[in-house]
């Protein structure tokens, strides 16, 4: 029987991820426990170190984040990455993949963790709504959530948003929405699943003038990259014929 993909938003994008969809259906592996969703919590410029450490573009800091109040970028990392999570959560369960609910998840020893709960307060990235910050190393921790919240697999979501430059013309610059996204997923035993990078850029993109660009239009680019690199994902790993 056909699955059909739930297309978020057509938007022709400047996408790099597999172009050969592998044999792993994560349909076979529901329901799925989502375990993390979070992102770097300023919004630098694209660099290829920066996108190995992207707070390392831009010092993120309690001073920083008072100077930069009024700024849209800064503004919206919060609501950036919820809405992150939302389309996540939606494109997977839309296309076969049911998911485990967040208060299972919650109620997990690693989310209990005195541990981690402390990490949350000493890291830089930003976890969405009802998250926390872990990344995906751990077969035995993954196991242990995976047992514990009756999930068949475990799943760990990177966002890395940052703004591009790119020509426009033989003398202008104009800047583009840039969203990676790195996901892992382990079975209930612990054991990768996959582990992939999709990164997409905005087709609309606002002029540059002398270090001066409109930062309110430039984040209103940023969910409809998400929307694509999801739908990218969900396309190679959720056993659609297309």
């Amino acid at each position: 029987m056909k699955k059909s993909v739930l297309i978020l938003a057509a938007v022709p994008l400047f996408l790099i991820g597999c172009k050969t969809p592998p044999k792993i259906d994560l349909a076979d592996y529901s329901p799925i426990a989502i375990v993390s969703v979070y992102s770097n919590s300023s919004l630098p410029w694209y660099s290829k170190d920066g996108e190995k450490n992207p707070e390392s573009a831009l010092v993120t800091s309690d001073l920083n984040r008072v100077i930069e109040k009024n700024n849209p970028e800064y503004q919206t990392v919060q609501s950036r990455i919820d809405e992150a999570a939302h389309i996540l959560e939606n494109c997977l369960s839309e296309n076969g993949v049911s998911l485990v609910g967040m208060d299972a998840v919650r109620n997990t020893t690693v989310y209990g963790s005195g541990f981690n709960k402390f990490y949350q307060q000493a890291t830089t990235s930003t976890a969405a709504d009802g998250y926390m910050v872990l990344d995906y190393n751990g077969n035995a921790r993954n196991r242990s959530i995976a047992r514990e919240s009756g999930a068949g697999g475990t799943l760990f979501a990177e966002f890395i948003f940052q703004k591009q430059k790119i020509q426009n013309g033989l003398f202008d610059l104009n800047v583009a929405a840039k969203v990676t996204m790195k996901v892992y997923v382990a079975d209930s035993t612990g054991k990768k699943l996959l582990y992939k990078t999709y990164r997409g850029l905005s087709p609309e993109s606002i002029p540059y003038d002398n270090g001066n660009w409109d930062r309110g239009t430039l984040v209103t680019f940023f969910p409809g990259v998400v929307e694509s690199v999801v739908n990218a994902f969900v396309i190679d790993y959720c056993g659609l014929d297309l």
